[in-house]
């Protein structure tokens, strides 16, 4: 399992190319950037850098890694946001709309709605429905369009 912090030391290390940019960025005393990329270097098993003297730089295999490394960081971003939309969609009924009635009508009732459901005001664009309800982002959207996946139901409520 490789350390998040490693992971991080090595992507700005790869976009800043020094040792003394990267402590700076990582708020860290300079001698700890090295000791963490010859773990990371110990941990995969593979050489990173091309070290000579005064001069550190990242080998074909290290860019590669800072690459991976970076899609990694934003995976694990990624998926602890989803995690806490869905936290939130458990205490809160969030409501979205692409059409304007709805939410004019949502409104209107909202002093008669439980105190959990929230209404979000921007409209929904159709093509970002479904990403919007997988992402938890939205636990109810309210749209003139059918959605037809394996994941989602919708359900004709009125005209």
């Amino acid at each position: 399992m490789l350390d998040n912090y490693l992971l991080q030391e090595l992507v700005i290390f790869s976009t800043t190319g020094t040792l003394a940019k990267t402590a700076e960025q990582l708020h860290v005393t300079q001698p700890t950037v090295p000791r963490g990329m010859q773990k990371l270097e110990a941990d995969l098993g593979v050489r990173l850098f091309n070290r000579q003297p005064n001069r550190i730089t990242l080998t074909a295999t290290g860019q590669l890694a800072a690459t991976e490394a970076a899609t990694l960081i934003q995976a694990n971003h990624d998926a602890v946001h989803r995690i806490q939309d869905f936290d939130r969609n458990q205490q809160v009924l969030r409501i979205k709309s692409t059409l304007p009635g709805p939410l004019i009508v949502l409104k209107a009732l909202h002093s008669q709605l439980p105190t959990n459901v929230t209404i979000d005001q921007p409209l929904l664009t159709t093509a970002a429905i479904t990403t919007s309800l997988r992402q938890n982002q939205a636990a109810l959207v309210l749209s003139n369009q059918a959605l037809t996946t394996d994941e989602l139901a919708s359900q004709l409520i009125g005209s």
